[in-house]
């Protein structure tokens, strides 16, 4: 049989169709489990965008925040009062440039240097910026370096000791970002940077802010990541079941989503 035959219906039985319609299926059933899961309560996004909103509001005019790695969207700009000013900064301006809901926005890369004055910022923010940071230690000292006494450090990132986080370590960048699109359509067209979840887990992560000066006002963890599983629901299942576990004995250091607030002394 020639060779150019047997590729052809390999790729034929290999065809996706069968398996993006199971995979359909299963997401509907993770759907409806989800919805009743006590986890699945807390919107730790929607959290993080209320807690800059409201420290925002307590600001004088013309103070400036700074969203960190801030890409194409603000996800607090809709809470911002008038007089106040939005910064993105990220290491590109590819991004920023579609970025229509910040004020302004500057090309630096965070981990070395983030281009304003000494005590000039009020409040800086971050989320899901720093697992991809390779050393989180030299953003948070340049955080503390322009943020104001008694300025706002927010971040809001996945935890390394959650289960997507350890395989996101395990898999080659390529691989990774190939099982993503094929089992989460949507993320389709989106680049996914390189995790190095450096320090992203509550207690190091507490450690390091205040060795850097920072008091800890606020720590919120989610331990729901089982929608990552939802193309497969006896591993959801199982996942969900972990998350039980989890909760159950309080495990932060294992959370799957840390909302950490902290001041700077």
């Amino acid at each position: 049989m020639p060779l150019w035959y047997d590729v052809r219906v390999l790729r034929s039985l290999a065809s996706a169709a069968p398996v993006r319609q199971c995979i359909r299926a299963n997401r509907r059933v993770c759907a409806a489990i989800e919805r009743r899961l006590p986890q699945r309560q807390l919107d730790i996004s929607l959290l993080y965008e209320r807690t800059v909103g409201k420290k925002m509001r307590d600001l004088p005019a013309g103070s400036i925040i700074v969203d960190a790695g801030g890409g194409r969207l603000c996800p607090y700009a809709e809470y911002k009062p008038a007089g106040l000013r939005i910064i993105a900064v990220d290491s590109t301006d590819e991004d920023l440039r579609r970025n229509i809901e910040a004020d302004e926005w500057r090309v630096a890369d965070i981990t070395s240097h983030l281009p304003f004055a000494s005590g000039e910022v009020a409040i800086v923010t971050s989320k899901h910026v720093l697992e991809h940071l390779p050393d989180t230690g030299r953003f948070t000292a340049e955080a503390r370096r322009v943020l104001k006494p008694d300025g706002w450090f927010i971040n809001l990132f996945p935890g390394r000791n959650s289960a997507f986080a350890v395989l996101s370590r395990l898999l080659p960048d390529r691989l990774k970002q190939r099982l993503v699109h094929n089992l989460h359509p949507e993320t389709a067209g989106t680049h996914r940077f390189h995790t190095w979840y450096d320090r992203c887990y509550s207690s190091a992560f507490r450690r390091l802010l205040e060795d850097h000066g920072f008091v800890v006002e606020q720590e919120v963890v989610s331990y729901y990541q089982s929608h990552y599983f939802g193309f497969f629901v006896p591993l959801y299942l199982l996942s969900v079941l972990w998350e039980f576990i989890l909760m159950a004995f309080r495990a932060r250091d294992s959370a799957a989503t840390i909302l950490i607030v902290a001041r700077r002394r």
